[in-house]
């Protein structure tokens, strides 16, 4: 099975473990296994502890009473989950699992998530513009992010999903150029070109 659907796996039993732990607290569970899942990411990550995580001779008894200790306060299935990845070869995945998981969670909350990429940094009041024309186009509610990107000349760029909206500068002058020369193309294939033309005879 290929890594990614490891990834969506993993992530789909956590989520529909969430959903029935404690319908009465589903939102606060949601959202704190959320926290947890990018805590023990940042934690696995680190150098020291993930090369204890990694090797070959501890073994998985200290490695599970390690990661408790230094997760505290984190709940037993994400020990759980870490102890079975490692077991397994798949520590590097926890970051993808996040992401997963996390999609999940905005699909259940009906949420999008866009990031919009400008030349400069954008006011408070552009990147609620920019959320707004968002939803408009996703018609549900969007959690925007935004970034500066020097390399546009101007305009921006809108992510979603997978999905560009660009409407930077350079790519409308390379949208032009590419016209031009289309058009340059088509008047010298085209038989009107030849009018006017003086051959030698």
């Amino acid at each position: 099975m290929a890594r990614k659907e490891w990834a969506k796996r993993y992530a789909m039993a956590i989520f529909q473990l969430a959903l029935v732990a404690d319908p009465a607290k589903i939102n606060e569970i949601l959202d704190s296994w959320s926290g947890q899942l990018e805590l023990a990411e940042q934690v696995s990550s680190q150098a020291d502890f993930r090369r204890f995580l990694l090797h070959a001779k501890v073994p998985v008894e200290v490695k599970a009473d390690k990661i408790k200790k230094v997760l505290v306060g984190v709940d037993s299935l994400i020990h759980n989950l870490l102890i079975n990845l490692i077991s397994k070869g798949l520590l590097q995945e926890i970051p993808r699992i996040q992401i997963e998981y996390q999609k999940l969670l905005d699909r259940h909350r009906k949420v999008e998530r866009a990031e919009v990429f400008s030349a400069i940094s954008l006011s408070k009041t552009q990147k609620q513009q920019v959320a707004t024309y968002v939803e408009q186009l996703v018609e549900r509610e969007v959690i925007l992010t935004s970034a500066v990107d020097e390399t546009i000349l101007g305009g921006f760029i809108i992510k979603v999903g997978d999905k560009l909206l660009d409407a930077s500068i350079r790519t409308k002058l390379g949208r032009m150029k590419r016209d031009i020369n289309s058009a340059k193309t088509v008047a010298l294939v085209s038989p009107m070109g030849n009018r006017g033309v003086k051959k030698n005879e």
